[in-house]
C-alpha cells in the first residue's frame, strides 16, 4: 500500500506506513510505473445526507494485453467529515455535487 501512496504523492503521514520507501517498496514502485497509466478518484455527495461515495478508476497496461485495462473499484460510503479537507471544502464552499481528481500521474 505504501507504494501507491508514494506514487500518488501522498503527504499525510497518518496514511504512510514508512517515512521513505524501503528497498522492497522502491522495487514495487518501479514495477507499477511500468504498467500503471492513470488513477482517477471520483466523489459524489448525497444531496440529503453527509455521505459521499468514492469510486476509484485504475488504468493499466497489463502484461499480455494489447490495450489498456480499466479497473473500477467501488468503496464504501464516506462521511463528508472524513474526507480530505481539500475535497470537503469543494463540497461545502463551492456547493459541488461531485468532484474528480486524477491522482496519478
Amino acid at each position: 500500500m505504501s507504494a501507491v501512496y508514494f506514487l500518488c504523492g501522498e503527504t499525510d503521514q497518518k496514511l504512510l506506513l514508512e517515512d521513505t520507501p524501503s528497498i522492497k517498496t522502491q522495487k514495487l514502485i518501479s514495477i507499477i510505473k511500468e504498467q500503471l497509466i492513470a488513477v482517477k478518484v471520483h466523489y459524489q455527495k448525497d444531496k440529503e445526507t453527509k455521505l459521499c461515495s468514492q469510486k476509484t478508476e485504475i488504468f493499466a497496461l497489463l502484461i499480455g494485453k494489447d490495450k489498456p485495462t480499466l479497473k473500477k473499484i467501488e468503496e464504501s460510503e464516506i462521511y463528508l467529515d472524513d474526507l480530505p479537507q481539500e475535497i470537503a471544502n469543494i463540497f461545502i464552499e463551492e456547493q459541488q455535487a461531485s468532484v474528480s481528481f486524477q491522482i496519478y500521474p
